[in-house]
């Protein structure tokens, strides 16, 4: 049985009831069962995707909210979810991941994916636990740095103004570029606020409160990216990554692994790049060896698995995406 708390009942009923409509119709025009096509737990046995098990997507702020809608589809992950049930703010309100994670323990195996407390959990002490199962994506500094300052609705690790719209006391950006930058290699060798939420909670605390960063913390963060990921995705090469992440570990390609359920402004995507202007040459040193890292890794893994856009127009058909 699925707990859920009293505000997020009316929601989520309703999308579920929607989604059961939607692939009962589906199942019909193919002429499949309802029961199967939900509940098929049909599990690739690519080495990749054993030795990564259980999964545990770390998630740095405003680098791809929209990728727990991939790890929740793939085979046997979520298993109670509709094929195309989406983790967004229609169906969990606007700290939807947050509202997600406590539902998690209901809803997913955790076999194949850990259910974590926070959204934003800082790695810390806990590396060699979580060495090989950690997937997660990676964003150019300075433009996740300026997606998190046009966030209006979320810029909680500041401002204290979580989904209320309220940004009046803003910093100017390069002054919230300084405390922004290196949050990543924090949340890759820091701690976090332990036992903060029931059970559990390393989550990375404010801005203002994160301890000094420093390269040596860099070097140490771009060595775990290098040893301790399964998988590495870059957010501006999302459908990229996304097909790579298939290639590696299985699963169909689907509509709401391309959705992006969390934009900073409305029809901004990550592929479009922000005047890095206002930053006034401000430039993240620190997240910037990370990223770099990052990037070859992926690099590597494209050559590795022989991911190019040719080659992923068959996940791009099948998530029905348009192809030019």
């Amino acid at each position: 049985m699925v707990l859920l708390p009293c505000g997020l009942w009316p929601l989520f009923i309703l999308q579920v009831l929607r989604e059961a409509e939607s692939q009962e119709s589906l199942a019909q025009e193919h002429g499949l069962e309802l029961l199967q096509q939900r509940l098929q737990l049909h599990v690739g046995g690519a080495p990749e995707r054993e030795q990564a098990e259980p999964m545990t997507w770390v998630h740095f702020p405003k680098a791809g909210s929209s990728f727990v809608n991939t790890l929740i589809h793939m085979p046997g992950f979520c298993p109670v979810l509709a094929p195309t049930f989406s983790v967004n703010e229609e169906s969990l309100g606007c700290r939807f991941i947050t509202n997600f994670f406590k539902l998690c323990h209901d809803l997913c195996d955790p076999t194949h994916m850990r259910c974590q407390a926070s959204p934003h959990e800082c790695i810390g002490s806990r590396y060699q636990e979580l060495r090989g199962h950690m997937v997660g994506f990676f964003r150019q500094p300075e433009q996740r740095c300026l997606s998190a300052y046009h966030d209006e609705m979320r810029t909680w690790m500041v401002l204290g103004t979580d989904c209320t719209g309220q940004n009046s006391t803003k910093p100017p950006a390069p002054m919230f570029a300084r405390y922004f930058a290196g949050t990543v290699a924090y949340q890759l060798v820091g701690e976090g606020l332990e036992d903060w939420w029931e059970g559990g909670h390393w989550m990375i605390p404010g801005l203002a409160h994160i301890p000094e960063r420093t390269m040596a913390m860099a070097e140490e963060a771009a060595q775990r990216v290098r040893d301790g990921f399964a998988f590495v995705g870059i957010t501006e090469e999302w459908d990229l990554s996304i097909c790579l992440f298939h290639a590696m570990f299985g699963g169909q390609c689907s509509a709401t692994d391309f959705e992006d359920t969390r934009s900073a402004s409305p029809g901004k995507s990550a592929e479009d790049l922000y005047d890095t202007t206002p930053l006034e040459g401000f430039h993240d040193q620190i997240d910037g060896l990370v990223y770099q890292e990052a990037r070859r890794i992926f690099e590597h893994n494209l050559l590795k698995f022989n991911v190019t856009v040719d080659s992923c127009r068959g996940c791009f058909m099948q998530a029905g995406l348009e192809l030019s």
